[in-house]
């Protein structure tokens, strides 16, 4: 009798911890995404001051799958040369939950998630970045209002990772 208490016991445990560690490796996933996007921002915006030469982040949402490319100008022959590109986890979307409006500055989210002009941001040997502006992730399926990151840029090319807590931004 008490080795079936603690069979049953240990099964309840188990199945409880299932859903609660699910949750957990969601979000674990989604914030290991914004990290990524900071650091390839970082990576892009060294290698322009470094190099000289305009390095460029392009953001492609609404493909299968999303992903985006670090680029580096090439003036001889006037084209972007793609350096590398990583792509989205398959739960995880460039965009917003619904009820979600404005982002950490206050300013309205698009629909896309990425409010760079073109979906594209440019580090400039000199300057920093051609604009500022965030990116924001999500889950694919049955996002919740909680459930969204963002990563802002600022004119001199400085990134900031975000939480959304459901209420507001941190």
């Amino acid at each position: 009798m008490e080795v079936m208490t603690v069979i049953i016991i240990t099964g309840i445990l188990l199945a409880t911890s299932f859903f609660v560690l699910k949750g957990v490796g969601n979000k674990m996933h989604l914030n290991g995404t914004a990290i990524n996007v900071k650091q390839d921002l970082s990576l892009a915006r060294t290698k322009a001051l470094e190099g000289g030469t305009n390095h460029a982040i392009d953001f492609s949402s609404g493909t299968t799958p999303e992903y985006w490319t670090i680029s580096r100008f090439d003036s001889d022959s006037g084209v972007w040369i793609e350096v590398f590109r990583r792509n989205l986890p398959s739960k995880i979307i460039f965009g917003k939950p619904n009820g979600v409006t404005t982002g950490p500055d206050g300013s309205t989210i698009p629909a896309d998630g990425v409010s760079f002009s073109g979906n594209k941001l440019v580090f400039t040997p000199r300057q920093g970045t051609t604009s500022s502006g965030t990116i924001y992730f999500t889950f694919r399926d049955g996002p919740k209002t909680s459930d969204l990151k963002a990563v802002e840029v600022n004119a001199a090319g400085k990134a900031i990772v975000f939480t959304y807590d459901g209420t507001k931004w941190y």
